[in-house]
């Protein structure tokens, strides 16, 4: 492909009173191919636009989020009969119990402050039967074991007639106040 390049330069004549054009014409050399720069942005407000012949599409890039790991996890239980709403503080890896189910926090993980506020835990969660009725088995079951997402409860809820659990947010515990001991005082 060989193209024309125009190249304009301003003269002054004897005086440099009147101006006059010259116009000179260069070649590239043969063995250089020059490639005419396409414009391979869309219009922003076109939603139908597409991109130019020879344009290839940009993977976008991804945004990394950097999940912190909590060692607590604030859930809240309802007991749907009678309308109360308790919100259990649980450490990972502990298990409580909150009516006739057992609730178990394997992790907690919450974004950073600078991304939108989101926490997920891992809970398992079993029914128990009451004491006394068998003693055989005092586990009914489990009834949810998955991760569960503060900003979309609903997203994957616990299923069960009589109790819903959500998160609420993962925290750090609270860093008590050592007093100064006589060495120090």
């Amino acid at each position: 492909m060989r193209l024309r390049v125009g190249v304009t330069a301003l003269v002054f004549l004897a005086g440099g009173m009147l101006p006059a054009i010259a116009q000179e014409t260069v070649e590239p050399d043969t063995d250089l191919e020059a490639e005419a720069e396409l414009d391979c942005e869309l219009d922003p407000l076109d939603p139908f636009a597409e991109l130019p012949e020879g344009c290839e599409e940009e993977e976008p890039e991804l945004e990394v989020r950097r999940w912190r790991q909590y060692e607590t996890a604030t859930l809240r239980g309802l007991d749907k009969i009678t309308g109360r709403s308790t919100d259990l503080e649980m450490r990972v890896g502990e298990t409580r119990i909150f009516g006739a189910l057992e609730v178990n926090l394997q992790v907690c993980f919450q974004t950073p402050p600078d991304f939108p506020p989101e926490s997920a835990a891992f809970l398992q969660i079993d029914t128990v039967r009451p004491a006394g009725m068998d003693p055989e088995a005092e586990h009914d079951g489990q009834v949810f074991s998955g991760w569960m997402f503060a900003s979309s409860p609903g997203l994957n809820a616990l299923e069960h007639p009589v109790y819903d659990i959500w998160v609420i947010r993962c925290a750090r515990p609270e860093i008590e106040a050592v007093p100064p001991t006589e060495d120090e005082g």
